[in-house]
């Protein structure tokens, strides 16, 4: 709610009768541009530490913020739900913004130990009786 009407504020301030909430510095009749954004976050990236090789090495960028949103909340919300949240009108597309973790990995590490190889060895153990 406070967000919503932080943006609608922000949104009255436009000096011009264009439909943007974001609009250009330079240009009042064009929205925010990618660059000016992607440069805001560099530079604040910057400010704690985190330079143009750390970000490229780290593969951080404005985007990857989306794919940390829908990883992060996959599963903690319906999926529908999630893609109201992210504006992706698939299924398909949210599962491209998932990202497999290392949690998620050593959680199916263990299911295959559990399940898989006690099944195996279980099975290995009745053939030699």
């Amino acid at each position: 709610e406070t967000l919503a009407d932080d943006l609608k504020a922000l949104y009255k301030k436009n000096p011009t009768d264009s439909r943007f909430i974001f609009w250009d510095a330079l240009d009042d009749r064009k929205p925010f541009s990618r660059k000016m954004i992607e440069g805001a976050f560099n530079r604040q990236l910057a400010k704690i530490g985190i330079d143009a090789e750390a970000r490229a090495r780290r593969r951080l960028s404005m985007h990857s913020l989306r794919h940390g949103f829908n990883a992060s909340l996959r599963g903690a919300i319906p999926d529908v739900t999630l893609r109201k949240a992210t504006g992706h009108l698939t299924a398909s597309m949210s599962d491209h913004y998932d990202h497999v973790t290392d949690a998620d990995l050593k959680a199916i590490r263990d299911a295959q130990e559990s399940r898989i190889m006690l099944d195996f060895e279980s099975g290995a153990a009745r053939k030699a009786k």
